[in-house]
C-alpha cells in the first residue's frame, strides 16, 4: 500500500507542475527568457511544450502504473511460493 501512496503523491507533483508550466502566461526563469528554444520556438512556447510533455505523457505512465500495481496485489492469493530444488540436489 505504501507503493500506491508514493505513486499517487509523485503523480500529483508531476501533473501539477506540468499543468502550471503549460498554462503559465509568462516565462518562469528570467535568464531563459532571452534564449531561443530548439526549432525556433520562443522561450514561452518551449516552456509550455515541456510542461505539456510533463503533464500528459508522464501522466499516462503514472496512470498505467497506478492501474497495474493494485492489479498485481489483487492477483496475489497470499499463498507461499512453491519451494524449488537446488540444481545441485540440495533442498532449498
Amino acid at each position: 500500500m505504501v507503493a500506491v501512496f508514493a505513486l499517487f503523491t509523485t503523480s500529483l507533483h508531476s501533473t501539477l507542475l506540468g499543468a502550471l508550466l503549460t498554462l503559465s502566461p509568462t516565462v518562469w526563469y528570467a535568464s531563459y527568457a532571452s534564449a531561443a528554444g530548439p526549432g525556433g520556438l520562443s522561450a514561452l512556447e518551449d516552456q509550455q511544450l515541456a510542461g505539456l510533455i510533463m503533464w500528459v505523457p508522464a501522466g499516462l505512465v503514472y496512470l498505467g502504473a497506478a492501474l497495474a500495481l493494485p492489479g498485481a496485489v489483487l492477483r496475489d492469493d497470499g499463498a507461499p511460493a512453491p519451494r524449488r530444488r537446488d540444481p545441485l540436489g540440495a533442498a532449498g
